[in-house]
């Protein structure tokens, strides 16, 4: 069971680049039974086009014009689980993020991750 779970995640990771950012089967495959699926809002405060990743994200996927916001991203966690996001264009990452999971992020099954025009990353309603 172990190597075909293993199996699964690697053949997931090989194909992520191809996929819009809602389909994540690496995340399904590490999760837990008792983890919570929680939409995740990336909004873009920037005044260019970039590209926030949730874990196993990737380029090309994920870009998100000025001023708008997309919450195709999910993640299974549990309180007190720290995610990391990154952010970056043209095919260079140069900011990240990690957001501690907390029991109001979980009632609410969302949570935000914003990227300023200061070119950081920030964790919100986490």
């Amino acid at each position: 069971m172990l190597a075909f779970r293993l199996l699964t995640i690697v053949l997931a990771v090989v194909g992520l680049t191809a996929m819009e950012c809602s389909e994540n089967p690496v995340e399904e495959g590490l999760s837990g039974e008792n983890d919570v699926l929680v939409r995740i809002t990336k909004h873009n405060l920037d005044t260019e086009n970039i590209h926030i990743f949730a874990r196993f994200e990737d380029f090309p996927c994920c870009q998100i014009t000025p001023g708008e916001e997309d919450d195709s991203s999910t993640v299974l966690v549990q309180e007190g689980e720290q995610v990391e996001f990154g952010a970056g264009r043209n095919g260079n990452r140069f900011a990240s993020v990690t957001c501690t999971v907390t029991e109001e992020a979980l009632d609410a099954e969302r949570a935000t991750v914003e990227f300023r025009i200061d070119q950081s990353l920030r964790c919100v309603d986490w």
